[in-house]
């Protein structure tokens, strides 16, 4: 029920060993790395004309990754005050945190057009 793609094979000058899964309506999608970055920093709701907001989820071990600081150029605790901020102005929902693999393919199947980051150590 979710399409597994890597950022390695996204991205052409970076390595990072991050998976991201997207739901079903979002299988064949493919991202541009500032699109893909301003979606979870939240400059933007929608990406690649579709008209329906993405839900976005964060593996909680992400951020305790010091890659993360690498690929977004932000700390997590400013990453997550930033979407304490969006939220409480109402302008997004932040990124939802799970912890295993059944988390993830429960979130995926209750929200179309949604996108999930996790560690490559993701199990179940």
């Amino acid at each position: 029920m979710f399409f597994k793609f890597s950022l390695v094979a996204l991205l052409t000058t970076s390595a990072f060993s991050f998976n991201f899964y997207v739901s079903q309506e979002l299988k064949g999608l493919k991202l541009k790395e500032k699109a893909f970055k301003n979606l979870f920093l939240g400059k933007t709701k929608y990406i690649a004309g579709i008209k329906y907001p993405i839900r976005i989820a964060i593996d909680s071990r992400v951020y305790q990754d010091e890659r993360f600081s690498t690929y977004f150029s932000t700390s997590p605790k400013t990453f997550k005050s930033t979407w304490r901020r969006k939220l409480f102005s109402g302008g997004a929902i932040p990124p939802r945190t799970f912890r295993s693999l059944k988390e993830l393919k429960d979130f995926l199947k209750k929200h179309k057009y949604s996108v999930v980051l996790t560690d490559k150590h993701l199990r179940e």
